[in-house]
Parts: structure tokens; C-alpha cells; sequence
């Protein structure tokens, strides 16, 4: 949001999902979390991220990077998957490149938060 930490990546994604989980819930502020998953590889990063750890849902650990000026939420580093990160969809300069195919942890969502008509439905993590 203020422009203290920028980055750049010309990986291809990956995933893009938008997470129901508790956890995204509140990281989000409301019913989901929106992703995109990334080779952490030709990710670049200008300025530092403040990183949070906690346990997930399957009990992994995540590292959540946040600007440590203005709190935006900017990615995800799960310790499951070595080598990606999940850039959050919000904190991106052209949010046309976010088209989300599937999404994840429905059982969690609250019941106001509609679904996208489109995508893959998983009650958790998909296997």
C-alpha cells in the first residue's frame, strides 16, 4: 500500500485459488484469501518484509511476509512446498493477471462469502 516494498517475477503461476481457511479469513478480513502460487526462483523483492510464522491447518509451518511499514499483506512462503510462495492477489499492480481456478477450504466458509460459479471446489487442501 505505501510503496515501501515492491516486487517483480516473470515465473509463470502456478496456482491461483482463492483459501477459505480461518487463518485466510482473518488475514483477509473477510471470507477468503485470494492466491496466486509462484517458483519462489525469478521472484525479485525491493525493500524487506517483516515474516510471521504459524502452523497451518495440515500443520506445516507458513512464513507470512507483511510490509513492515504499512502491514499490507504481501506473501506466503509454505513450508510444504519448498521453492513457492503465495503472492496475495490484493497487493499486485495489475490484479488482471489473478484469474482464480480453484478454491480451497469451503467447509470453512462463512456463509456469506459466495463462490465463484467457475472453479474447482475443495473442502480442504487438494490431494
Amino acid at each position: 500500500m505505501c510503496g515501501q516494498v515492491r516486487y517483480e517475477s516473470d515465473s509463470e503461476i502456478l496456482r491461483a485459488y482463492h483459501c477459505h481457511c480461518r487463518d485466510c479469513q482473518k488475514l483477509s478480513g473477510t471470507g477468503h484469501l485470494s492466491l496466486l502460487a509462484i517458483s519462489e526462483e525469478n521472484f525479485e523483492l525491493t525493500g524487506s518484509l517483516k515474516y510471521f510464522e504459524k502452523s497451518g491447518d495440515s500443520g506445516n509451518k507458513v512464513s507470512l511476509g507483511f510490509c513492515p511499514n504499512c502491514g499490507s499483506n504481501i506473501l506466503g512462503k509454505p513450508q510444504q512446498l519448498p521453492g513457492v510462495i503465495a503472492i496475495a492477489a490484493g497487493s499486485l499492480d495489475d490484479t488482471s493477471l489473478f484469474v482464480p481456478a480453484m478454491e480451497l477450504f469451503t467447509d470453512s466458509a462463512p456463509s456469506w462469502d459466495l463462490f465463484n460459479d467457475q472453479t474447482q471446489k475443495f473442502p480442504g487442501l487438494p490431494v
